[in-house]
Order: structure tokens, then sequence, then C-alpha cells
């Protein structure tokens, strides 16, 4: 459900954060588009106050990439 998958998303949340969500087959009923729209609407909604959204390309811009791991 819509409000489940916001819920989770709010609580994982901070800066920094990038949400990657999958969508469904949009023909498909069962499994259409429209939760996982309800959703992102509904997280915009509420952390608008806490956070500012932007493009991937802006967040890249916007500090220096770090990793937790040495590549050997």
């Amino acid at each position: 459900p819509a409000d489940w998958i916001a819920e989770q998303l709010l609580q994982q949340m901070k800066p920094g954060s990038i949400a990657l969500l999958h969508d469904n087959v949009a023909d498909d009923p069962d499994t259409d588009q429209v939760r996982t729209l309800e959703a992102v609407w509904s997280v915009l909604n509420k952390a608008a106050d806490r956070f500012r959204f932007c493009t991937l390309p802006q967040l890249l811009a916007a500090g220096s990439p770090k990793t937790s791991f040495d590549i050997i």
C-alpha cells in the first residue's frame, strides 16, 4: 500500500539519501504504478519542511562523493 511505502521512505531518509523506487507494469491492475506514485506524492508533501528535493546530477554536484570501501 502507498502509506506503507511512504512510511518506509520517511523513516529511512536522511540528508543525501537517494530513493530508488521500482515501478510495476502499468497495464496490470494488480501491480500498477498508482501506489508508488501516491507514496512519492505523500513523501514529497510530508518531508518538504525537512528536505530539499533535487535531481541526482544536482545532488552529486553539491558535494564530493565518498565511498565506504577501498578498491584493491
